[in-house]
């Protein structure tokens, strides 16, 4: 008798349905998922979500609350705009964060001395004008 039900084309075409609409709901998921995973994202990024996001049930991927069902969400599929203006944002970020590093970086190793004082000055000069274009970038871009 239960092979005469999933025999039925009505069920099957319910059943043929909602798969369809689960996999649809699932291929929507995935970008959201690599925004949401996306390293560059801080605690300020996932506030930002929160705040933005008004139902949205976790904090950040540490949560305990974080799971695929959450992710599948209605409200977060409604949001993928949002989700990926931020990953966006956090990645912009995360560029200048490791821009401005690398320049403090370099300037730690100049050390200033008084002898070789003209080589010094044009080598402190290229220095200074490349990281002072990069800020004016970063300033512009931000």
């Amino acid at each position: 008798m239960q092979d005469e039900k999933h025999k039925d084309p009505k069920e099957r075409s319910e059943v043929l349905g909602l798969l369809q609409e689960n996999l649809i709901n699932f291929n929507k998921c995935i970008p959201i998922i690599e925004n949401l995973k996306n390293p560059s994202l801080r605690l300020r990024h996932w506030s930002q979500l929160k705040e933005q996001i008004t139902n949205m049930k976790f904090m950040s991927p540490a949560d305990a609350d974080f799971n695929f069902e959450k992710l599948s969400g209605p409200e977060l599929i409604a949001n993928d705009v949002r989700i990926k203006d931020i990953s966006y944002q956090s990645n912009h970020e995360k560029e200048i964060e490791d821009g401005l590093l690398d320049i403090k970086a370099e300037w730690s190793t100049v050390k200033l001395e008084y002898e070789d004082r003209i080589n010094k000055d044009q080598q402190l000069s290229q220095i200074f004008n490349t990281h002072k274009m990069l800020l004016a970038k970063y300033k512009v871009s931000g």
